[in-house]
């Protein structure tokens, strides 16, 4: 019987030769750190905040996202909600201390830059969801130059 390191290195030897010889080819990661080329920060009161995860998810339904909502956290209290389609990723977000503070990244989708007329529709369109929720309050919008 053979004694199990030759058993070992014999195998990892083998898988060694066949990762080497055989073509891949590599996708390498994007060279600079992916920003959002919009951001929105609000305040949403704690008993207010089902009601902005109700409107967010309509408007993410007529906008053709999908969507992806969870609580994160053992408090049950903290939010994390994406929406995503082809064009922009949208994250939603109340990672801080104080429960009420949430901010809204919207990213691009691959390579292809998001028109500024496209972005400027997207951001109103959110922050006139943001308003129909009572006692919510934008804090600021920065969009970024692609």
């Amino acid at each position: 019987m053979l004694k199990p390191w030759v058993t070992y290195s014999t195998s990892a030897c083998l898988v060694l030769c066949l990762l080497l010889c055989e073509p891949r080819q590599v996708w390498a990661a994007l060279p600079e750190r992916e920003l959002p080329i919009a951001t929105i920060t609000l305040t949403v009161g704690k008993e207010v905040q089902d009601e902005l995860i109700v409107r967010l998810k309509e408007f993410a339904e007529a906008s053709a996202f999908a969507t992806r909502v969870v609580h994160y956290g053992n408090d049950k209290q903290h939010y994390l909600i994406d929406f995503w389609r082809g064009d922009v990723h949208i994250t939603v977000i109340n990672p801080f201390r104080d429960i009420r503070e949430f901010s809204v990244f919207i990213y691009r989708t691959g390579q292809t830059a998001v028109p500024a007329a496209h972005l400027d529709a997207l951001v109103s369109n959110i922050h006139g969801v943001i308003n129909k929720v009572r006692g919510a309050t934008i804090d600021g919008i920065k969009k970024t130059n692609e």
